[in-house]
């Protein structure tokens, strides 16, 4: 018997979070995809980490910059992208993965800038760090988004920080006006919203992480 209640929570989205080794390689997106797939009838707002181990990739690059071995940071920059686009057109039929490639191809140029900016600078700004640390969510949320013919979503509209770079706490206030007002009516049962993990924003639109 189906009661009120029941469908209550049949509509009620769901938020489905899948760490960096849930996401490890091709397999796995599929393997996410299924589960995803499964919910739809619940709405489900799929939240992703960055793929397994990008994250210790990113920080090494920008370590590698800083100490002045700009060369070695750039062919860590290549490789971290070189994955992600084999993953991409493993998973994506070449009509649709247009957009994949075109983010690839912009992440590359941004860090290109940041890590040329930290090679002369000697150092890299936590602020800047924040934001290179973040890079691995937006392409793994981005090519799942992709694969599943989903709503890509940038967590950072809603999740609102301090300034805390490097363990910002988020400020649940404005965070729940803000889904109110970008994120709840994106939401209905048989579709999905992927969107990101780790990573928030503070007021003023900085790039923050929430700490590992």
């Amino acid at each position: 018997m189906i009661t009120k209640a029941s469908r209550q929570n049949r509509c009620r989205p769901i938020v489905m979070k899948f760490g960096g080794s849930s996401v490890a390689d091709a397999d796995c997106f599929r393997a996410v995809g299924e589960v995803v797939l499964r919910a739809l009838p619940r709405a489900p707002l799929v939240v992703l980490s960055a793929t397994h181990k990008t994250t210790d990739e990113l920080l090494h690059m920008a370590r590698s910059a800083e100490s002045g071995a700009l060369a070695e940071a750039l062919s860590e920059r290549d490789r971290m992208l070189s994955r992600h686009r084999d993953l991409a057109t493993e998973l994506i039929a070449p009509s649709s993965c247009r957009p994949v490639l075109a983010l690839l191809e912009s992440v590359r140029d941004e860090l290109e800038r940041t890590l040329r900016g930290v090679h002369a600078l000697g150092v890299i700004p936590r602020p800047n760090l924040d934001a290179l640390l973040g890079v691995g969510e937006r392409l793994s949320s981005f090519i799942m988004a992709t694969y599943l013919d989903a709503e890509w979503f940038d967590v950072r509209t809603v999740l609102r920080t301090d300034a805390a770079f490097g363990a910002a706490q988020p400020d649940e206030a404005a965070i729940l006006a803000l889904v109110r007002t970008h994120l709840v009516g994106r939401l209905r049962p048989g579709r999905v919203v992927v969107t990101q993990g780790y990573v928030g924003a503070t007021a003023q639109g900085q790039p923050t992480t929430l700490g590992r």
